[in-house]
């Protein structure tokens, strides 16, 4: 079996015996240039070991590694008088473990809180009486726009996942999940 550390490729049982990536990246080349194979594609999977269903009495299990707990609010304006409202701010705080590239992961959140307050504020289907999609184009649907978009907040609380790459958690879904409910419906 293969073990893979900082630059080296080695075999597991005997971490003396190792090859530089550098040196394999391309396939491996004799010093006369003369090749072996070709490029190294790998691919590779992993599954959490020990899970198992959450108990309904107790709550306690192992569903999966990629439980990301969070909260989410937002602040809006309402104007009493013709009953028109602003989004002031959309604020997200998750625990993603351990965050790999916070530039990122705060686009990331940021699109999915911005996707998530315009379906529940102003997006939706009109139909006909046969079912046929009225508002088709981005004339009639009306998506938030570049104007209405809030301030948006998003910091992280980082509790690595032990059995996660890296001790990250996922977070792509987690800006959607509960900006509806923080959401103030009409």
């Amino acid at each position: 079996m293969l073990r893979l550390d900082t630059g080296r490729v080695y075999v597991k049982e005997n971490p003396e015996f190792y090859m530089d990536y550098a040196d394999i990246a391309h396939g491996y080349k004799y010093q006369n240039g003369n090749t072996v194979g070709s490029q190294i594609i790998g691919r590779g999977s992993f599954v959490m070991p020990h899970l198992s269903p959450l108990d309904r009495e107790t709550g306690k299990g192992k569903p999966g590694p990629y439980l990301t707990p969070g909260a989410q609010a937002v602040e809006v304006e309402l104007n009493t008088a013709d009953y028109t409202y602003r989004i002031i701010k959309a604020a997200t705080v998750l625990d993603a473990g351990r965050v790999l590239n916070p530039k990122a992961a705060k686009g990331l959140v940021m699109g999915a809180m911005g996707m998530g307050l315009g379906l529940g504020s102003r997006e939706s289907f009109v139909y006909s009486a046969d079912q046929k999609p009225q508002n088709t184009s981005l004339r009639n649907y009306k998506v938030m726009r570049i104007g209405e978009q809030p301030e948006y907040l998003v910091d992280w609380v980082e509790t690595p996942n032990l059995a996660g790459p890296y001790g990250a958690r996922g977070l792509a879904e987690h800006g959607i999940l509960g900006i509806h409910a923080a959401w103030p419906m009409p």
